[in-house]
């Protein structure tokens, strides 16, 4: 009998001893030493495996996969309608934007007439607002290809101070 490097349980009473006496612990034994054991006796011997434990392991391991593969195809699905959302909205947002800067450009060019002062910062401010809303629109489509990998990052060295200057000009002008 090829029995293998699987444990095998045997039909034996595996908690008794030959005299009766209960020897716990004392039931393990090796699948070759059972086997010289009858073999040696000149005893008949039966092996059975009880395999429900394992089908039923692996019919959840089947039922797990196929939930997870179920949930793969969902996020691929969200991800995708994400990334159409994404693209659509900044087509509508964009559109708009780039018309309030062309007239903020038409405006500074003094293409409408001339402004005063208040009115020559006002638009300044409109077009360096639209600008920075116009540059975050970019940098959420960005990332939204980045994501599908539409889009490869370049990885430079940037001046912390010079952004923050930035910051500091954009925020000193809407608070004056």
């Amino acid at each position: 009998v090829d029995i293998g490097t699987d444990l095998v349980d045997f039909v034996v009473d595996r908690n008794t001893h030959k005299h009766g006496k209960y020897m716990p612990g004392k039931h393990i034994l090796s699948v070759a030493g059972v086997v010289l054991m009858f073999y040696m006796f000149g005893a008949s011997m039966s092996f059975y495996r009880n395999v429900s434990d394992m089908l039923k392991a692996e019919e959840e391991t089947i039922r797990q996969q196929h939930r997870l593969l179920m949930q793969r195809e969902q996020a691929n699905l969200d991800n995708r309608a994400k990334t159409e959302f994404l693209s659509r909205m900044s087509h509508e947002l964009r559109t708009p934007l780039n018309a309030i800067l062309g007239i903020a450009e038409g405006l500074q060019e003094h293409y409408y007439g001339s402004l005063n002062e208040k009115q020559s910062r006002s638009v300044e401010i409109i077009e360096e607002s639209g600008r920075h809303l116009l540059t975050l629109i970019n940098d959420i489509l960005d990332v939204a290809k980045i994501e599908s990998g539409h889009l490869t990052l370049d990885i430079e060295v940037l001046s912390v101070k010079h952004i923050c200057e930035a910051s500091l000009q954009f925020i000193r002008q809407t608070a004056l």
